[in-house]
């Protein structure tokens, strides 16, 4: 499709647009009601892990010294 179709395609339907009367015109309803995201739950506390508390006893001996 060429830039002259082109332009003869839309004056056509621009032609045809002029023609219709909003009486005549479908009727658009209200936009859709888009609710929010729920909230993120909050997250339970962490409980330590023998391996952090193994860290963390390797880290204190090493502050000791």
């Amino acid at each position: 499709m060429g830039l002259a179709e082109c332009k003869a395609w839309l004056a056509k339907w621009k032609a045809a647009l002029r023609d219709v009367s909003l009486a005549t015109a479908p009727s658009v309803g209200l936009p859709p009601v888009i609710a929010s995201p729920p909230l993120a739950p909050e997250l339970p506390t962490a409980k330590p892990t023998n391996l952090s508390a193994f860290i963390a006893a390797v880290v204190a001996a090493l502050r000791r010294t």
